[in-house]
């Protein structure tokens, strides 16, 4: 941080935006312009060919035209919305309404929805979805968090995504619910859950695949903005680099935390711990939920 940056946030206020301290990275410039110029280019060429050729396109071709066009539209909306939701959450102004959640429902959905998504662009997994107690035997007890239910979708969306992408097309993916005890994870838990005397009253949810896994530089880095795995095997894949972090602060903001394991050759495993909700710690979780503080 510059003298003038230090002086800024001691004050509480903000430099102008042609100052020389405010910058973007060159490279995180480069993404940003690549992926909001690639859906902008593959509209506008279709859109000049339908405006130079109109006489001469076949309606079969410009019903085509026409789909690219829309799935050119969503890529960019889907860039401008992840950049904005991003602001929101980095500069606090995301007020969070929470409800109770059933973990498995939610996640059951957001397996469904991704397994139609992943479908079209041919990356296909068989989604293993467990619910298990904290001796490994599979249950049907509802395990509920206070949250408000699209943003924490968003979250385990992004995670689930984030491994239909780093895996090869046709590997499982193993997603587990369980109870935890807080000494298992107590390194990774902010204060404001490492406190608590229940150690039922935490939920884990793990996001297992199998691919190529992050390399060991790289694994501390991949909650930041705009980070994108460097390997070979995965230069096709599009996108910003914000998913995991934008999850990471929508967990956070449910008074959460996350973290990842992985090793080379053997896959990579998200682990997300909650705060679990039931009748006796209801109350309490509503006054977390509503007096959000950074830990």
């Amino acid at each position: 941080m510059t003298q003038h940056q230090e002086e800024a946030a001691q004050e509480g206020t903000t430099l102008p935006i042609n100052s020389p301290d405010v910058f973007l990275p060159t490279e995180l410039l480069a993404t940003l312009s690549h992926e909001l110029r690639s859906p902008l280019a593959i509209i506008k060429g279709y859109v000049t060919s339908l405006l130079l050729y109109d006489q001469m396109i076949t309606p079969e071709e410009r019903l085509d035209f026409l789909h690219s066009i829309n799935e050119g539209s969503d890529r960019l909306a889907q860039t401008i919305d992840r950049i904005l939701e991003l602001t929101q959450l980095e500069n606090g102004s995301v007020i969070i309404r929470p409800a109770l959640v059933d973990l498995f429902q939610l996640l059951r959905t957001v397996t469904e929805e991704v397994e139609q998504e992943q479908a079209i662009l041919q990356r296909e997994h068989a989604v293993n979805l467990r619910q298990i107690q904290a001796d490994g035997t599979t249950t049907a007890e509802d395990y509920l968090v206070l949250a408000e239910q699209p943003r924490l979708h968003t979250a385990f969306k992004n995670l689930l995504d984030n491994a239909f992408k780093y895996s090869p097309t046709g590997s499982p993916i193993d997603i587990t619910i369980m109870p935890v005890q807080r000494e298992q994870v107590s390194k990774h838990l902010k204060p404001s859950l490492n406190g608590r005397a229940d150690t039922s009253e935490l939920l884990s949810v793990t996001i297992r695949d199998y691919g190529n896994g992050i390399p060991p530089d790289q694994l501390e880095r991949i909650f930041e903005r705009l980070h994108r795995i460097e390997m070979n095997l995965i230069h096709e894949i599009h996108g910003l680099g914000l998913g995991l972090t934008i999850s990471k602060h929508i967990i956070e903001l449910h008074h959460g935390t996350i973290w990842a394991e992985s090793t080379l050759g053997s896959g990579s495993t998200f682990s997300v711990i909650l705060p679990r909700t039931t009748e006796t710690t209801l109350a309490q979780n509503t006054y977390l939920i509503h007096n959000t503080v950074k830990d």
